[in-house]
């Protein structure tokens, strides 16, 4: 979808939350990156490449139909690693696709800071990075078991479980754990399998046999061969079929729902040549995919869709671009689109806006 030279602003709509009147999943896509005075991410063969399941404290009695038939199921896939310019019809056949058919741009952005795991923890809490500018605090990019996301911060997850609805993550990386830590007992399976193939397969499982509100997947292969071999390398370009193979085979799996829909994204990019991403100085490095495709979901360029979004062109979000389609949107879209309120102290005015133009509020 081509990018947006001009736009108007639009006044704000009344906005209310609903339960769908069907089955649908959303399916987001995502990945990030750091700045140099951060740990790169780990490469395979670190904690990571070991299996972990890791179930909720007290989960429901039957943890896998527990979500209402009335409300959406959704699927959050985070491709660590993915650029905007990787997204090609040669590359990524299936993503090109959903672009093409649904909703969505190839001129999203990270989170202020692009880092793996302060980039994803914006993406489950709706919240910036920076405690000073009331994010989640989470500016660590390593497993650290010791530490975890401030006590006062919630997630989707939270919210999920609150409401008595379950949850799954299958990711690439140990370092996700934080999530299981900070908020113990939201989380109702918790696997990390460094494995793609392996950790493809445990989450196809999932979805068949269970009835879950959300899932997130996370795939970290194209990182690891960025850092490896460099950003569009041959072996980077390989990860991203790979990568594109498992949207497609997820988006065949949730597609089998009523009035499915699909969210793809990513959290950071690389410069072509180089094995790092830590900072602003290259589009390459912050500018991301973010596609919605489904049954019933509006068809178009998002800042067409949402004129309260403004395409932010070439900058980055280090130079204030506050009004962009961001990754950190993707909590309150799944709140949205299952039926809840926004996630309770996130950033949700534009999340909300964006939820709305693309059919998920009424």
């Amino acid at each position: 979808m081509g990018q947006l030279n001009s736009v108007r602003l639009k006044p704000r709509r009344g906005l209310r939350y609903r339960a769908a009147a069907t089955a649908a999943a959303l399916v987001v896509v995502c990945a990030c990156a750091p700045r140099p005075s951060e740990p790169v991410d780990e490469p395979d063969g670190s904690p990571a490449s070991r299996t972990v399941e890791l179930g909720a404290a007290s989960p429901p009695s039957d943890p896998g139909r527990s979500r209402p038939e009335s409300l959406r199921t959704v699927v959050v896939i985070s491709v660590d690693g993915l650029a905007s310019y990787a997204v090609t019809k040669q590359v990524m056949p299936r993503l090109v696709t959903l672009l093409t058919d649904g909703a969505g741009t190839l001129n999203a952005r990270t989170a202020e800071r692009t880092v793996t795991l302060p980039n994803h923890t914006s993406m489950v809490t709706g919240l910036p990075i920076a405690s000073s500018a009331g994010g989640h605090g989470v500016t660590w990019n390593v497993d650290l078991p010791e530490r975890t996301v401030p006590s006062s911060v919630r997630s989707i997850f939270t919210l999920l479980a609150d409401r008595g609805l379950t949850s799954a993550v299958f990711a690439g990386k140990s370092k996700l754990r934080l999530w299981d830590r900070s908020w113990p007992g939201t989380i109702t399976r918790f696997v990390v399998d460094g494995s793609p193939d392996r950790l493809l397969a445990k989450t196809l499982t999932d979805l068949r046999r269970k009835n879950r509100s959300l899932t997130f997947l996370h795939l970290a292969g194209p990182d690891v061969a960025g850092h490896s071999t460099g950003w569009a390398s041959a072996s980077y370009e390989r990860a991203l079929r790979a990568a594109d193979e498992a949207i497609g085979a997820i988006a065949d799996a949730v597609s089998t729902e009523d009035s499915a829909v699909l969210v793809v994204t990513a959290d950071h990019g690389g410069v072509p040549g180089t094995r790092t991403h830590g900072d602003f100085t290259d589009p390459a490095n912050y500018t991301i995919p973010f596609v919605v495709w489904g049954s019933g979901i509006a068809r178009g360029d998002l800042y067409r869709l949402d004129t309260d979004l403004v395409d932010p062109g070439n900058r980055s979000t280090a130079e204030e671009v506050n009004s962009a389609v961001s990754n950190a949107m993707v909590a309150n879209l799944v709140a949205g689109a299952v039926g809840l309120p926004p996630v309770r102290g996130s950033h949700a005015d534009q999340d909300q806006s964006l939820a709305e133009s693309l059919g998920l509020l009424s």
